[in-house]
């Protein structure tokens, strides 16, 4: 449920089940899917390469158990894309005013690796 809530688009059926889903008491016993549900839930810059580098393994399925729907590449481009948008959301949460080079100067080190 996790992973189709976080490849899910933003919107505010979205923000509210990602705020039902990390008040369930279950959440904790799967502390991964806790984890990167509180990456998308804290207003701070994600970085994807750490993002990906920390959570592929756990999040693609194991050899001999259900595929997951991070087994596809199109599924971890999807989730590039909302950790864009997430990212997008934090900076537009801090600034009323921002420079195109300082926005700029933002994302690139938090969207390496893709």
């Amino acid at each position: 449920m996790v992973i189709f809530l976080i490849l899910s688009e933003y919107d505010n059926e979205q923000s509210d089940m990602l705020a039902r889903v990390k008040a369930d008491s279950n959440l904790s016993k799967i502390p991964y899917y806790q984890n990167v549900l509180t990456c998308f839930d804290t207003a701070e810059l994600l970085n994807w390469s750490i993002l990906k580098e920390v959570y592929s393994t756990h999040l693609k399925s194991k050899a001999g158990q259900a595929t997951t729907p991070l087994d596809t590449e199109d599924s971890w481009e999807v989730l590039r894309k909302r950790v864009v948008e997430h990212n997008i959301r934090v900076i537009a949460k801090y600034y009323t005013r921002i420079s195109l080079s300082h926005f700029a100067s933002l994302l690139p080190s938090r969207l390496e690796g893709g």
